[in-house]
């Protein structure tokens, strides 16, 4: 059998949905909260059905030929409202009861394909009408002033592709002369629906993983995180006989504070103070927010001497960055080369040392097991 330009456009396009949908499953298989993806592999498979229908109704069973005949006609009011769905749950946006009763008519069109004979012109008509009421909802939708976010706009302008390659399948349908290019227009209307929807994913889930993973008030690293970080740095530093160092800093008289500013005010000090420790410290060192006002600072290799050379570079930051007369207090405990200590307990030794800088008046830097750091270097008036 000798396949034309056009049609071997349509079996790449089948081709490429079908290895598509394979992915979302196998993605979903990974990660099952994204339920999205179940819609997104029912549209890949569909229209890889759809598009490879007219390659395979040279069939010798004529009953064959209308059972795929009819399939084609249902699945030309179930594909639009798949895709449309599939914007609504990607993008988290509200099934609206005005939204349910514009999908009747493609539930109505799917049961109405499947009775009908497959050459009735009602259901290509049903389908048309179908395609627009589908299309209309979606501009409804995007014309929402939250709905036109930068960040949405690809996820409306690929599902605009697919709608408009709906509208021209099934167009193509009934315009002499255009039969022969039947399928190409949504094949590739659903590629370009799958590459445009790429970046979208890829900012989703970049967004989700610093959402796991980040302090939404300061944008330091969420507690879990940091202890993951530390726990594999203690073993490294065991291995390989080098000094490591944990911080616990607190803002001194937060609680104060805290009164006086109200805790919108608080927060604000609270997240200029994160953002200053994550600007103060290496790119290999790791910080995180402990409770309301206290913070977690992991500092690799640093013995005693330059963890609090790091800890001095944060507090004088945030002196000159805070706006109003505000100190600092910070205990430090170091593992040693030879030192076999959890991370937990390094953190607790660390939260000592704080408590006893704090009884000491504040407003200081404390060593493990020290009473108090050079004057010249730690305490200020």
């Amino acid at each position: 059998m000798t396949f034309t330009l056009p049609q071997v456009l349509v079996l790449f396009c089948a081709l490429a949905a079908g290895a598509f949908g394979t992915l979302a499953l196998l993605l979903l298989s990974w990660n099952r909260a994204r339920t999205e993806l179940v819609l997104y592999s029912c549209l890949a498979f569909s229209i890889a059905f759809w598009l490879a229908t007219p390659l395979l109704t040279p069939v010798p069973i004529p009953v064959s030929r209308e059972i795929l005949g009819r399939l084609v006609h249902a699945l030309s009011f179930v594909l639009p409202a798949i895709g449309f769905l599939f914007l609504l749950r990607f993008l988290n946006l509200r099934l609206t009861p005005a939204l349910m009763a514009l999908l009747a008519l493609p539930l109505l069109g799917t049961l109405l394909a499947l009775m009908l004979p497959a050459a009735s012109p009602l259901a290509g008509g049903l389908a048309v009408v179908s395609v627009g009421l589908v299309s209309a909802g979606f501009l409804v939708v995007f014309a929402r002033k939250e709905n036109r976010r930068r960040d949405t706009t690809l996820a409306f302008v690929a599902t605009a592709f697919l709608l408009a390659g709906a509208t021209l399948e099934t167009g193509s349908r009934w315009t002499p002369g255009s039969a022969e290019f039947s399928g190409v227009f949504f094949g590739f209307a659903f590629l370009v629906f799958t590459a445009l929807l790429l970046p979208t994913v890829a900012d989703e889930e970049r967004r989700l993983f610093a959402r796991a993973t980040t302090d939404a008030l300061t944008g330091l690293a969420t507690r879990s995180l940091f202890l993951g970080r530390a726990a594999e740095e203690l073993v490294r530093a065991e291995r390989t006989r080098r000094a490591a160092a944990i911080a616990v800093i607190g803002i001194d008289g937060f609680d104060a504070l805290e009164k006086e500013l109200g805790r919108e005010g608080a927060d604000e000090v609270l997240a200029a103070f994160g953002q200053t420790i994550g600007r103060a410290i290496r790119g290999i060192d790791i910080a995180a927010r402990r409770s309301r006002d206290e913070f977690l600072v992991l500092l690799v290799e640093a013995d005693e001497t330059n963890a609090a050379i790091a800890l001095e570079r944060i507090r004088a930051a945030f002196s000159g960055e805070a706006g109003r007369p505000l100190t600092l207090s910070a205990g430090i405990a170091v593992h040693g080369r030879l030192d076999k200590t959890l991370c937990d307990a390094l953190i607790e030794r660390a939260e000592n040392t704080l408590a006893a800088a704090r009884a000491a008046g504040g407003n200081r830097i404390l060593y493990e097991e020290r009473s108090a750091e050079p004057p010249a270097r730690t305490e200020r008036p």
